[in-house]
């Protein structure tokens, strides 16, 4: 592959592009010529140039028309116009719409072979900028994601290909039983992806009718059918520029298998009752816990559309080869709850857990009835932490007792009797 810049050259004189082709190529471009405006936007459609240089007065479609539609297509393309009736104003008018250089006919060859060399440094920076930030979102995006929990040499296995695959596009196929984790996956997936600041949508195929599905799927117009009463957009749609997780692809009907099929081929999806297809950007990450081989020879499943969600395969092992992830009774619960989130650490060893302590100590309670508590005066009622000889409370009612106790020591000396 060819890592020379490349650039399009568009003009209606085919002297100028002859010239200018032999004049970059000797300079080490990749030179593409395009006679005319049109010729040169028909050519944008497929390809992407590091630079483009056009004249601005062409018949038909002019050099400002290049200018827009490559501005649309990549911001970062530089493009270089070129006339032979230059004015101040119309080089004001050219910069102001986000040409790259103005450049007036005749030219000496040299001008322009450094201002081209600075274009393709221009697009190269910009691109690296670009990826780099990309990187930088993305790690920024994997520091706060949680890995899933496992320790097993299979488990570890799976969630290291998934983060390899992550940064691509590729559709991923995620098989395994019922309950093993295939959408917390496809999310960790989603998570490290470039599509993490886009939706992460999932929808269970075998949990809704077919006619139901295929509106999910696809969206409909207002009158399709009974209860359409406004056009609603598909879950395809709605995921651009994220990712679309089909849970239990398996359950799908064959008109439904049929429609996914085209989809996933043309990147469009058609409506219900619509005769427009949609352009859909989306990532496929698709689960089920059947063997789909074995659907495919029973010819409950189709091959083609097998081969096409089969890009990259995870098999996610059972639980019971998983025995690291088992929890066993409550201490189990409370390991995993710990691990999860150590601030509960403290919340989960109880009221009487010291830091730094494995054991706990019961709190000493006061006796809730106190004063009407009959217990109070049995010795042995101290199975709860609480005694009724111990602390200030059982001080003050000893002391109500022996003044209770007391004996009345009569009237006093010389005080006048009542008594006749």
């Amino acid at each position: 592959m060819s890592t020379a810049p490349k650039v399009l050259i568009v003009d209606d004189e085919t002297s100028i592009l002859d010239t200018l082709r032999i004049l970059l190529k000797r300079d080490g471009f990749e030179v593409h010529t395009a006679v005319g405006g049109q010729q040169g936007l028909d050519w944008l459609d497929n390809n992407r140039p590091d630079f483009i240089i056009t004249d601005i007065r062409m018949p038909g479609v002019g050099g400002i028309e290049i200018l827009n539609t490559a501005r649309e297509i990549d911001a970062t393309i530089p493009v270089i116009l070129m006339t032979a009736q230059a004015s101040l104003q119309s080089a004001i008018q050219a910069v102001n719409q986000g040409a790259y250089h103005y450049i007036q006919k005749p030219f000496a060859n040299d001008e322009l072979l450094v201002i081209c060399r600075r274009a393709a440094e221009s697009r190269q920076l910009k691109q690296e900028n670009q990826a780099l930030k990309r990187e930088i979102r993305r790690r920024d995006a994997s520091a706060q994601v949680v890995r899933p929990i496992g320790k097993s040499r299979s488990f570890i296995d799976v969630v290291q290909l998934a983060e390899t695959v992550a940064p691509t596009d590729s559709t991923v196929l995620i098989s395994g039983e019922s309950g093993t984790g295939k959408e917390v996956v496809a999310r960790y997936i989603h998570a490290l992806s470039e599509r993490t600041s886009g939706p992460f949508v999932s929808i269970n195929c075998g949990a809704l009718p077919e006619n139901l599905l295929e509106s999910e799927l696809f969206g409909h117009v207002k009158g399709s059918f009974t209860g359409a009463v406004r056009d609603k957009e598909g879950l395809f749609v709605a995921a651009r520029a994220g990712t679309f997780f089909l849970d239990e692809v398996g359950e799908m009907s064959a008109a439904t298998q049929v429609k996914l099929l085209r989809a996933l081929q043309e990147r469009e999806v058609i409506p219900v009752g619509a005769t427009e297809a949609v352009p859909i950007d989306v990532r496929i990450i698709a689960a089920t816990n059947r063997d789909l081989e074995e659907e495919i020879r029973r010819g409950s499943f189709r091959g083609d559309l097998y081969y096409r969600l089969n890009v990259i395969t995870l098999h996610l092992p059972p639980l019971r080869d998983r025995a690291d992830v088992v929890v066993e009774g409550p201490a189990g619960v409370v390991e995993l709850l710990t691990s999860l989130c150590p601030a509960m650490k403290r919340r989960l060893a109880g009221p009487g857990h010291r830091r730094g302590s494995t054991t706990s100590t019961p709190r000493r309670r006061r006796c809730p009835a106190r004063r009407s508590c009959a217990r109070c005066a049995t010795p042995t009622a101290t199975t709860s932490g609480w005694s009724p000889t111990r602390g200030p409370s059982a001080r003050r009612g000893a002391a109500r007792t022996s003044r209770a106790r007391r004996p009345d020591p009569g009237p006093a000396t010389g005080a006048p009797s009542r008594e006749p």
